[in-house]
């Protein structure tokens, strides 16, 4: 049977997508890659250990560089420019984290409209949430930090009152930083993350795929590999 080669990356500052371990990248999404390929042996995903920012990941996926990239979500403009498997990946909600000694109560982005300059909410450049963000309108928005950490470091210096961000991933984010930060039980968002792969990869490529996406989801796998890296 003729291997279909999967050509994707792994994507920087995505815990716990992809998680840096010694020099290996593991993860969510090398699991699902490894798993798919079990159910569907003529599916080979290379190119899991090489780490890509997002925007590059995009960029070479909408050129042909690379087949795939995992864990994003779909919007109007990634539709007409991507492929994405019917059956989703996995699901994600959007909160907000503030500092440990806030009492802030938040509701609704109304609440935090109105706070005015009070409440600039922080967000990692070139992510798909400060699209989200931009659409709301009427927020005071920091986008300046480029990861995790670096707006984790401006909230706790009082350089914006809420970061915002996805689960999974939050709660291992802010281990880093015990005892500093809380997440605000509201969820204001949520959505499917998908597998997408550009438009020059075969459909009948994106449709196995989909296939052995959907047997691991009855089974139950898709739900435990989320399990075992949100802690």
């Amino acid at each position: 049977m003729a291997h279909a080669e999967i050509k994707t990356a792994a994507q920087t500052d995505s815990e716990p997508k992809y998680i840096k371990e010694g020099n290996a990248a593991v993860g969510i999404c090398v699991d699902i890659m490894r798993a798919v390929e079990k159910i569907d042996p003529s599916l080979k995903f290379v190119g899991d250990q090489q780490w890509q920012p997002l925007a590059r990941i995009e960029a070479n996926v909408e050129s042909g560089e690379l087949d795939a990239g995992c864990g994003l979500q779909k919007n109007k403009a990634r539709e007409a420019k991507f492929q994405f498997p019917a059956t989703a990946l996995f699901p994600v909600k959007w909160m907000l984290a503030v500092r440990v000694d806030d009492d802030i109560k938040i509701s609704s982005w109304d609440d935090v409209k109105k706070l005015g300059p009070e409440g600039v909410v922080l967000v990692n450049f070139g992510s798909g949430a400060l699209k989200t963000l931009e659409a709301v309108g009427g927020l005071v928005i920091d986008s300046g930090g480029r990861s995790n950490p670096d707006n984790l470091i401006k909230l706790e210096a009082k350089r914006g009152r809420f970061y915002y961000y996805r689960s999974p991933g939050f709660v291992g984010e802010l281990k880093a930083f015990p005892g500093k930060f809380k997440i605000l039980p509201t969820v204001m968002d949520s959505a499917d993350f998908h597998m997408m792969f550009g438009k020059h990869v075969p459909a009948a490529t994106v449709e196995k795929f989909n296939k052995a996406l959907m047997e691991l989801e009855k089974k139950g796998e898709l739900e435990k590999m989320v399990k075992k890296w949100d802690s």
